[in-house]
């Protein structure tokens, strides 16, 4: 066996395999920086879908208090009409 060509192989080879784990490292962390911002993506639009979710219940909840009142006021001014169309009003 020559050592001359056994030395330089096994260098290469060991050069190879720590480039190799380099990059498999490097491609972890990646992945988990990813994994990390796209979590923290999802909690944002999650927080913004709930903020949303929010406005738009106090939004339905409002129009449901105009609803009513306006229903109330119809009430009250059919009411006032049938009170002043039977009594005859003041134009006599």
């Amino acid at each position: 066996m020559n050592v001359w060509l056994v030395v330089p192989t096994t260098v290469i080879a060991l050069a190879a395999a720590v480039a190799w784990w380099r990059a498999r490292r490097a491609l972890l962390l990646e992945r988990a920086v990813r994994r990390i911002g796209d979590a923290a993506a999802a909690r944002e639009h999650a927080g913004r879908l709930d903020l949303a979710r929010r406005v738009l219940r106090r939004r339905l909840a409002e129009e449901a208090v105009l609803r009513e009142a306006d229903r109330v006021l119809d009430a009250a001014l059919a009411q006032y009409h049938q009170f002043y169309d039977t009594e005859g009003g003041s134009d006599g």
